[in-house]
């Protein structure tokens, strides 16, 4: 048996008990609608493999790629100090709020992911609630931004900070994630029925 312990917010929550690499259908059920409900499940002290977390990950759906390093450590082990490394720049990127994948052709309804290395002082991640900001706009507000929609584009959010790779592919484009040639990704603030998107 597992524990569900919403968080002190308007979102989210802890899951611990639970065997990641060893649940059953009923369980995962149980997790999946929580997530749904919740929209962020946490699961402290998880020392998963690779191909167990990518088992866990891929009862939620097909995955957009398996589990990839995110850090200033280099495979060598020595640290990625330049700030005009193509590494950096991405990191520094994340380091502002972002939604994976929103400039994707497809979009991810998710992400997974674990810490390995976790700094002693801190470096917490943060998440929003998209949901809460929504529903605590004021009726006019919320009615004219359910109009709206946006387009994402990974060349201009890094661009505009300077932050685009340095490298090219032999075809002039960037070959680096997320730098497709496509036309930027048109996201809507509201689907049909008028409800917030859940991210």
């Amino acid at each position: 048996m597992f524990d569900i312990d919403p968080l002190e917010a308007t979102f989210g929550a802890t899951v611990r008990g639970v065997p990641q690499a060893a649940l059953d259908d009923a369980s995962f059920r149980a997790i999946h609608a929580a997530g749904i409900e919740l929209g962020l499940l946490i699961f402290p002290g998880q020392l998963l493999t690779r191909e167990q977390q990518a088992a866990f990950t891929l009862r939620f759906g097909a995955l957009e790629f398996s589990a990839t390093r995110i850090s200033d450590i280099a495979r060598d082990g020595s640290f990625i100090a330049d700030p005009d490394d193509d590494v950096v720049k991405g990191l520094r990127g994340n380091e502002g709020w972002h939604h994976d994948s929103t400039y994707m052709p497809m979009q991810a309804k998710g992400a997974v992911f674990s810490a390995e290395i976790v700094p002693s002082d801190g470096a917490a991640t943060g998440w929003a609630d998209i949901r809460a900001a929504f529903e605590a706009l004021d009726d006019d507000t919320r009615e004219r931004v359910a109009q709206l929609s946006a387009f994402h584009s990974i060349h201009y959010s890094q661009g505009r900070a300077g932050l685009l790779p340095s490298k090219r592919d032999k075809n002039g484009g960037y070959g680096s994630y997320g730098y497709h040639e496509k036309e930027p990704s048109l996201r809507p603030a509201a689907d049909a029925s008028g409800d917030a998107v859940r991210p």
